[in-house]
């Protein structure tokens, strides 16, 4: 067959194909589907009418329950689009549907990750959004909370764009959620506190939805979340009847699975007993005659018999015991008391960040009056730490096992040698000295930026005092589920019995409020973005301490080889936490020499030990075969330079737009008489 006919063929078998979906002819359309892939996929097709064929075969899968047959397709057939990446994401974003369809115990994030991934390299906000609402969409079942938190990422995307349909979409889902997890976690949990603001936010998103602005399917969907929220039987019935001929069958599935529900929390076992066998057949159909589905028709009906009512919850997969949790389980807990605070409309709830500000920074003026640019929390004071086994007591790494004196001493060393190249970089001057704001008396404000020496050694590699932590929980998960050597961390995948750790911080009271400066701080956006990416904060630490005795909680949980790549993958495989900086090459140089200056010799013996002999750390040196020399050069190039110069200036207002400032009036009060 020649070119031009292997075209004509395979668009025709394409548009015949969605015709008979359009029909809900499903059998003709599966047969359109196959004789294009009997003759035409090995032709030099258009790569938008291969797409179009695998669009046709993943409806088909996701409307008929062959959803495991078109995403082996799929995945096929995904290398051929390496060279158009927009396509590719549609692609990956409808596998990521048929893998939801199929997840009946968990999480399936392969596609839905790498979508993001995708649409984080093209940079395109509106793409990332949609992945954030399919990630969503797949914790949907099992873990509330997170759903909730990437539905509220996805939110923003849109809201920052302008772009009020989608948000509004985005908002609907939220909303749907929201009260199904409120109804959920009250049967499960009667005693939490704050769940009915779930129930209200949700009321409160529907009624501000314009029905106008709706496409028919839209439409259709926010009638069934005003029904469910509102837990409306009749309008359920309507959507029951109006969906049937369709034959759509995840949609046939949703709604009599939540009819059930409603019904059985209402004790109308005579409605539920009308619709059981159906929606029995149907779930069989989607998902195949599994054992959990045997054993959900047995104790619908036996909750008919005994018109009992059965806990009965739509859109809900069990926990494991806290014995058995991932780190998932304990992620998934965070984000919930993270939205309940979002939602909290107290006054003092009005003087925090929230979700919304995840992400961004804000100065806050030390006693000195250099500023630190201290990340936004998704909860007020919260901080997370997380490792990969808990390992007692918990110290900063210049006091831990192993590391005598001498080896201090020339950890000392390296920071010294590592703060001299600091100052040396362009882009410490441009932070302390050229950041202005103007605020809204219209007046121009200089605001100085701190340079943090010390925490930024210690995110290159350079033993402190300091413990890491940071406001951002997946950033504690990426270091909760990876095990790192020469500087490379890579996802835990084994099976290992030794499990990892998660903790939480909270500042007491009585160092909230401090005259100085208070002793856990931001390191925040710094000359190099490694910190700021991880959120970074750092709890100085003496020698004695241990971490665990001041933490708030610490939560342990099994390794699991899907989380573990799910966190590994949705930090971008690591590179978000370490993006490529020209510092690494310099601190690994340092980090590694043996060789240092005198002028940081006599720096280190003035700062961190004024009253040991001199002769006593020339004995620390030769324990550790260091040498001193009078100059070293760990420095930058002038090309370097010239190149954070250039990047300053491309940059500089992504760098800004992530700062938020917060003006307060401190001028006379004049009082009514």
């Amino acid at each position: 067959m020649d070119k031009l006919n292997a075209d004509s063929l395979a668009d025709n078998l394409v548009k015949r194909s969605w015709e008979a979906l359009n029909q809900c002819d499903h059998d003709k359309a599966y047969r359109h589907i196959q004789e294009f892939c009997r003759e035409c996929t090995n032709a030099d097709l258009p790569i938008t009418t291969v797409l179009g064929w695998l669009h046709a075969y993943c409806e088909w899968g996701m409307r008929t329950g062959g959803y495991k047959e078109a995403l082996a397709t799929l995945r096929a057939n995904i290398k051929n689009f390496e060279s158009a990446p927009e396509l590719k994401f549609e692609l990956l974003l409808n596998g990521a549907r048929l893998e939801c369809v199929g997840n009946q115990l968990g999480i399936s994030s392969d596609l839905s990750i790498k979508a993001l991934g995708l649409a984080e390299e093209l940079e395109d906000h509106s793409l990332i959004a949609r992945a954030y609402m399919q990630i969503a969409s797949m914790f949907a079942k099992k873990y509330h909370g997170l759903s909730i938190y990437f539905y509220r990422k996805a939110e923003r995307l849109y809201d920052e764009a302008k772009d009020s349909h989608q948000r509004d979409m985005v908002r609907l889902e939220r909303a749907f959620l929201s009260s199904t997890a409120c109804r959920i976690l009250k049967a499960l949990h009667p005693n939490h506190n704050n769940l009915d603001r779930l129930q209200q936010e949700a009321e409160e998103i529907i009624a501000k939805i314009d029905l106008g602005n709706l496409n028919k399917f839209e439409q259709r969907h926010l009638r069934y979340y005003q029904a469910v929220i509102f837990r409306d039987i009749k309008a359920l019935c309507c959507l029951i009847e109006e969906i049937e001929p369709l034959d759509a069958l995840p949609d046939k599935c949703r709604y009599k699975d939540m009819f059930i529900g409603i019904c059985m929390e209402q004790g109308k076992f005579e409605l539920v007993d009308e619709i059981a066998d159906s929606f029995i057949a149907d779930k069989k159909a989607l998902y195949g005659g599994s054992l959990e589905i045997e054993d959900l028709a047995q104790k619908l009906h036996q909750a008919i018999e005994a018109r009992k009512p059965l806990q009965f919850l739509p859109l809900f997969i069990p926990k494991p015991t806290v014995a058995d949790a991932t780190l998932l389980d304990i992620l998934d807990n965070y984000a919930l008391m993270d939205e309940i605070w979002e939602l909290d409309k107290s006054g003092f709830r009005m003087v925090f960040p929230g979700v919304r500000q995840e992400g961004l920074f804000e100065p806050v003026v030390m006693p000195d009056g250099i500023c630190r640019l201290t990340p936004l929390a998704p909860a007020f004071n919260v901080y997370y730490r997380g490792q990969s086994r808990q390992i007692s007591p918990s110290k900063a790494s210049l006091f831990r096992n192993g590391m005598t004196e001498a080896t201090r001493f020339v950890e000392r060393l390296k920071y010294v040698e590592f703060r001299k190249i600091i100052e040396e970089y362009p882009l410490t001057h441009f932070l302390r000295n050229t950041i202005v704001a103007t605020a809204p008396d219209k007046k121009m404000h200089h605001i100085p930026l701190a340079i943090d020496h010390l925490a930024l050694a210690q995110h290159y590699g350079i033993k402190t005092e300091l413990l890491d932590i940071t406001t951002d929980k997946f950033v504690a998960a990426f270091f909760a589920t990876t095990d790192c050597k020469d500087d490379i961390y890579k996802p835990i995948v084994d099976n290992r019995e030794e499990k990892g750790v998660l903790y939480r911080y909270s500042i007491p009271p009585m160092e909230m409020f401090p005259e100085k400066e208070p002793r856990l701080r931001a390191v925040g956006l710094q000359p190099f973005s490694r910190p700021g990416e991880q959120c970074g904060m750092v709890y100085p630490m003496t020698e004695n301490e241990d971490f665990e005795k001041v933490a708030t909680s610490i939560e342990t949980f099994r390794h699991d080889r899907t989380v573990s790549e799910f966190v590994f993958n949705y930090t971008n495989r690591g590179r978000k936490l370490f993006p490529d900086s020209p510092m690494q090459s310099h601190a690994t140089k340092i980090v590694n020499s043996t060789v240092f200056s005198y002028g940081a010799f006599y720096a280190v013996k003035e700062e961190f030990y004024p009253d040991c002999p001199e002769e006593q750390l020339l004995n620390y040196l030769s324990e550790r075969s260091i040498t001193l020399v009078e100059n070293v050069d760990f420095g930058f190039t002038e090309d370097e330079k010239d190149a954070c110069i250039k990047y300053w200036q491309t940059n500089s207002d992504k760098f800004l737009s992530r700062i938020r400032i917060r003006w307060c009036y401190n001028g006379p009060i004049k009082f009514d008489e």
